[in-house]
């Protein structure tokens, strides 16, 4: 069969096959397929924690739930300008029902009825003392996806405050358990220290907070964590992970100063970790580390700069999360019940409490007549 066209039809039919030609290059492009997959299809549920009667912390005029509010809507900003799809938990000053439990319960549901790819719940931190500084996230301990988040993100923390010696923690948090994607619980400053509080007042600071936050979610989904241990079973990774440590590679130890008129310095023990795995007592590698940080504060420690003087002789045992150190010395290197066992005290616990799985420290004295401040005193 033969058909006959004219030069206008052949014009037409040609222009239509490259229009259809074009739309299927733009279409399959694998960049532009990524930008769908990476940004577009992608849900965050953003949980502004407390709201309503249920206030959180405070300090003065400063109230946990309206900064969390205001984190979470710079950070919703953030979010979308990255092309995610944010849901917020709560966009007002409200609690669902007025009832704690069916509010933390409701902010699931919304995180489940919207098929979240991630949780994330931003919250204000509060200590007794005005020591602790810095953000940090907590993942739930049967979560690993929820771990690796949690590391990326305090990542992304720390380079706004590099003197922080805050790491990732596990917690078995409702909104954590209950929700079946990976999430954190973000505390993203201390009410309870002088300058976090100077932080949380500036709306600038706050957008870098939620920066931070922001360029942790996309190096999560970037796959950019090649030095954690991802498959180690919920154990540290043996080498240079700030999931152990504040700073990578290193063990913050903190040292009294002479006569404890200043503060505590801090200073940064390099680490050589598969010497630490073979050559030191203890069990986990959080438990060799442990006993490294006590070694090295006994071995460089010189009468009442240190926390333990040269005579100390030391054991430790992590149980559970509680830290228990067993201490004996002599006496004459120590004054018993001054300031400078106070200093030395909290230069422990800011050492010790910087590794992951330490939550709370008990120090009890070995000596029979020891005359300090007791034979067993719950640190943290």
């Amino acid at each position: 069969m033969i058909i006959l066209l004219n030069r206008q039809r052949i014009a037409l039919i040609l222009g239509v096959v490259l229009l259809v030609l074009l739309a299927a290059i733009l279409l399959w492009r694998p960049w532009r397929r990524q930008e769908v997959f990476l940004k577009k299809k992608i849900t965050v549920v953003i949980d502004a924690g407390h709201g309503g009667m249920d206030t959180g912390a405070s300090y003065g005029n400063l109230r946990e739930k309206d900064l969390n509010l205001e984190i979470a809507q710079y950070l919703k900003e953030c979010l979308e300008k990255e092309k995610y799809t944010v849901i917020m938990t709560r966009t007002e000053d409200i609690l669902f029902n007025n009832h704690r439990r069916q509010d933390l319960e409701r902010r699931v549901e919304i995180a489940e009825e919207n098929k979240a790819d991630l949780f994330l719940s931003i919250h204000v931190n509060k200590y007794p003392s005005a020591q602790p500084f810095g953000g940090e996230a907590f993942y739930h301990p049967k979560s690993e996806t929820g771990k690796i988040l949690a590391y990326c993100i305090q990542k992304e923390l720390l380079t706004l405050q590099p003197d922080s010696y805050r790491s990732i923690k596990s917690g078995d948090f409702f909104v954590l358990r209950e929700t079946t994607m990976p999430g954190v619980i973000i505390e993203v400053a201390f009410l309870s220290n002088a300058q976090d509080r100077l932080r949380l007042q500036n709306k600038e600071e706050k957008k870098e907070i939620a920066r931070a936050i922001t360029r942790g979610v996309k190096r999560y989904f970037n796959k950019d964590y090649n030095d954690l241990d991802i498959t180690s079973g919920g154990r540290e990774a043996p080498y240079g992970t700030e999931v152990l440590l504040g700073k990578e590679g290193f063990i913050p130890l903190y040292f009294i100063t002479q006569g404890g008129q200043t503060p505590l310095v801090k200073l940064q023990h390099p680490v050589d970790y598969y010497q630490v795995m073979a050559e030191l007592p203890g069990g986990s590698l959080q438990e060799k580390l442990i006993n490294l940080a006590l070694q090295t504060l006994v071995e460089n420690a010189t009468p009442y700069v240190s926390p333990l003087p040269p005579s100390t002789v030391y054991r430790c045992r992590l149980l559970n999360g509680d830290l228990l150190l067993y201490l004996s010395f002599d006496q004459d290197d120590y004054y018993s019940g001054s300031t400078i066992e106070l200093l030395a005290y909290e230069a422990l616990e800011k050492t010790l409490s910087s590794f992951s799985l330490v939550k709370n420290i008990v120090i009890i004295n070995e000596d029979d007549d020891w005359q300090g401040l007791g034979h067993h005193i719950m640190i943290r």
